[in-house]
């Protein structure tokens, strides 16, 4: 199943982990794809979550995790998830499953 996840810190990255390895297609969404190598809150680097999927997942924009996803995880920090949310784009959210794990 395609699943995107919006938000990068160590509650979207386990999700994600988690999720590729029950053989999920994963879009994790972050405010910033191309600072991979900057450790995310309580998580490890992009670069560093990339390796420990082995390849099967990607990393982009919230838009491009909501665009790809069937099902979209809003794993965002809850002081910023309705900004997140709009930068997903409501046209990638629209008759989508969203489940919201922020906090």
């Amino acid at each position: 199943m395609k699943i995107g996840i919006i938000g990068s810190g160590v509650v979207g990255q386990t999700l994600g982990a988690k999720l590729v390895e029950r053989g999920e297609d994963i879009v994790l969404g972050t405010r910033s794809p191309g600072s991979v190598n900057d450790k995310r809150g309580f998580g490890q680097s992009l670069d560093g979550w990339l390796k420990a999927t082995r390849g099967k997942a990607r990393v982009g924009t919230f838009a491009d995790a909501a665009a790809h996803g069937e099902i979209v995880i809003n794993a965002t920090s809850g002081t910023v998830s309705l900004e997140a949310l709009s930068l997903a784009g409501e046209q990638n959210l629209r008759g989508k499953i969203l489940i919201d794990v922020s906090n």
